[in-house]
């Protein structure tokens, strides 16, 4: 019996050692891309302490707290990120409670704000006329809100507007994600969620690649819910979050 020619063998081993190498790009290059959205957070407001001598200690503190909480939202979605590529997936689903949406809605807002008012962007939250209640992974939530948030304010021109609301069902709540004056037709909306892809329009001050809301697109499905990107050319873009209560 011939032994298998040693160049042969690794001409077929080419394929799936290229496939490996891209799924290991492609994990890293996302996870990267999603780290950036607590530590824009850390640095905003870790810039205002050390700018601003006269910052109160009230607001100091608490710029502190939301600094520490960063820091630890940062850790956890490292190991969730791990989890996704080499564990246990089923614990994003196991570690769901009983939340205040509009609370959690209000955090994520909060933690967005510097970044917003680096570009006069005004933030409106109409919130609901009764509380909604979901049963929900609580920090996951959070993160999903605040990526569409910190994408809508990059994404907005300066001096812009984002709007949030929550409608509620009988069994499904939503929430609306609204970015005025954002020039992307229907199409490159979608587009924004797809890996790798290049957003160009006219007059949008940061094109995304869209690696980090294709990961919240991820997290929006293991969490049971659903995204639909709604852009009209000028108007507004659209992220509509559906969940089930």
């Amino acid at each position: 019996m011939m032994k298998p020619n040693v160049v042969d063998t690794l001409e077929c081993s080419m394929p799936s050692l290229s496939h490996a190498e891209g799924l290991r790009t492609e994990f890293l290059s996302r996870v990267s891309h999603e780290l950036r959205t607590p530590l824009t957070s850390i640095i905003g407001y870790a810039e205002v302490i050390l700018t601003d001598p006269k910052l109160a200690s009230e607001t100091r503190q608490e710029f502190a707290e939301i600094i520490r909480n960063e820091g630890k939202k940062l850790s956890n979605l490292i190991d969730d990120c791990l989890e996704l590529a080499f564990g246990d997936q089923d614990k994003l689903h196991r570690e769901r409670v009983v939340v205040d949406v509009g609370e959690i809605l209000e955090q994520a807002v909060g933690l967005v704000a510097v970044e917003a008012s680096s570009k006069s962007i005004e933030i409106c939250f109409k919130e609901s006329e009764t509380p909604v209640h979901a049963i929900v992974n609580c920090a996951r939530l959070q993160q999903i809100i605040q990526n569409f948030l910190v994408n809508s304010v990059l994404l907005s021109p300066v001096g812009g507007k984002v709007e949030i609301e929550m409608p509620s069902y009988d069994s499904t709540f939503e929430i609306e994600i609204r970015g005025r004056d954002i020039p992307l037709t229907d199409r490159n909306a979608m587009e924004l969620c797809r890996d790798f892809k290049w957003i160009h329009a006219q007059n949008v001050e940061l094109c995304r690649d869209g690696i980090g809301l294709a990961f919240a697109k991820h997290l929006v499905e293991l969490q049971g819910g659903s995204l639909t990107i709604q852009g009209d050319g000028g108007i507004g873009l659209t992220f509509l979050l559906r969940f089930a209560k």
